[in-house]
């Protein structure tokens, strides 16, 4: 393996590293924006936090391993760390500040698409539960109705019974 090969396949090392750090923002970018449009207590936000350390902390050494192995013969380079926490700066220094001033702006649209897509999935329910209460409410008038003249009978047999009786004492 010449030297010109291995700084080639070392710069590209670097630029993964890079990529992976910017990538790892705008996964941080997530938990952000959750934290933006649901504010919630200190715990869950280091509950969150502790959830997105594990899981980059665990993409990272996926990433280390692989990296190592395919640009550096297995050797783990510190610009490998120097390249992800640059690229991570990267990513807040650009997109990520973009993305923060129009934070509301993106929830708004997410908050309108998944209000699209929960009207779309729920339209056939509220239309069977509309047709389920119509229905309900049909029996309960006709239910109501038949109450009102079962007693309406009794009282007619009941005038019709003291009527008879009044004739025959009369």
């Amino acid at each position: 393996m010449s030297l010109y090969t291995q700084a080639h396949e070392l710069t590209f090392y670097l630029l993964y590293s890079i990529v992976f750090g910017f990538c790892t923002g705008i996964f941080y970018e997530f938990f952000r924006l959750i934290r933006i449009a649901l504010p919630h207590s200190k715990t869950i936000i280091f509950i969150e936090d502790f959830i997105y350390s594990a899981i980059a902390v665990l993409l990272y050494g996926v990433f280390v391993f692989c990296s190592a192995t395919l640009c550096s013969a297995g050797t783990v380079r510190w610009f490998s760390v120097f390249g992800s926490v640059l690229g991570f700066i990267i990513y807040f220094l650009t997109l990520g500040k973009l993305v923060f001033k129009l934070s509301d702006k993106i929830i708004g649209l997410i908050k309108k698409i998944l209000k699209t897509v929960t009207k779309i999935l729920f339209y056939p329910l509220k239309k069977i539960a509309n047709r389920v209460i119509l229905l309900l409410k049909k029996l309960k008038n006709r239910h109501a109705e038949y109450s009102r003249a079962k007693k309406e009978r009794k009282m007619l047999e009941a005038v019709v019974k003291s009527a008879g009786r009044g004739f025959q004492k009369g």
